[in-house]
């Protein structure tokens, strides 16, 4: 029984270390609340911190203000935070959007786009919401979080995304 967990334990760690050392995808989607689409040509040369969530998911939004907050903090040097909406509705990410923005104030410096297909967190797999990667310049997979970040976990994510800054 023991064997069996051990085994499972590190088919799952072998999962995510699959995605750390590779090319992120391409990517285009729409944004959440504007029209458009925002992708990989949008992001070439910059620190990179991709977020799959979804609105039924509470440690998602318990994150949300966590983010946004680091994306405002960086929004003058080459970095983006990418929240990735993966609902069956855009309109679902659109009502928590709307919640999220009475505490963090109306202007959000996250990048809010909508993937209803999963498309890149199915070539980027995990095993469950939210998670989370971390881009470096170059556009390669550098770290990659499941589970939702609390104010230490941030302050761990700042010092990853300043040495990517230098």
């Amino acid at each position: 029984m023991i064997k069996i967990l051990i085994t499972m334990l590190l088919m799952v760690v072998s999962l995510y270390a699959e995605n750390r050392g590779k090319a992120l995808s391409n990517f285009d989607f729409p944004y959440v609340e504007q029209t458009g689409t925002y992708g990989s040509s949008d992001i070439k040369g910059k620190v990179v911190l991709i977020n799959f969530w979804a609105s039924w998911c509470g440690s998602c939004k318990r994150e949300m203000p966590l983010l946004e907050s680091l994306a405002k903090k960086y929004e003058k040097k080459p970095f983006k935070v990418i929240p990735i909406n993966l609902d069956r509705k855009k309109a679902f990410a659109q009502k928590y959007l709307d919640q999220l923005k009475k505490v963090v104030g109306d202007k959000l410096h996250m990048v809010m786009l909508f993937d209803k297909e999963k498309i890149l967190f199915k070539k980027h797999p995990s095993q469950g919401y939210p998670y989370t990667l971390l881009v470096d310049k170059q556009g390669t997979i550098v770290a990659d979080y499941l589970g939702s970040f609390d104010e230490k976990g941030i302050e761990k994510l700042e010092e990853k995304i300043n040495e990517l800054l230098k």
